[in-house]
């Protein structure tokens, strides 16, 4: 059995460095937090620490570069908000899915292909002629 000296500022504890190697935690991991009526239980949950770092990544990827970037996955999206480094109601923007669609809109810019409109008016009338097929 192993002794935690203490709680420490802000009720951090450390862990005995035994006691990490024999469990698998490694730092950086997320666990469990389970209230027994023997104490409190951890539970590694294995891969959060490298789905997270991932998401980083790919996040960092997006903001330098979008044209050139993947976006990332429902597991990713969910750990970084989850970490709240992406909001919770923006994760369906971070998905590869409408990442691809924003490269496609990125690259037409680049091209020269996007259609500028002088008011609000001729925008509205152009979509329109669009779904009339005119």
């Amino acid at each position: 059995m192993y002794r935690i000296e203490k709680v420490r500022d802000h009720f951090r504890i450390l862990l005995p460095l035994g006691l990490m190697e024999k469990s698998g935690f490694r730092e950086g991991d997320d666990f469990e937090v389970e209230e027994r009526q023997e104490g409190i239980f951890l539970m590694p949950i294995r891969g959060s620490s490298e789905i997270l770092k991932r998401a980083k990544e790919k996040i960092a990827g997006i903001n330098e570069d979008l044209l050139h970037s993947k976006g990332l996955t429902l597991e990713e999206v969910n750990a970084a908000a989850e970490a709240g480094i992406i909001a919770y109601g923006q994760r369906g923007w971070w998905m590869e899915e409408w990442q691809k669609e924003e490269r496609e809109i990125e690259k037409e810019i680049g091209e020269g292909k996007e259609k500028r409109f002088k008011s609000a008016k001729d925008l509205i009338t152009h979509l329109h002629g669009l779904r009339n097929g005119t």
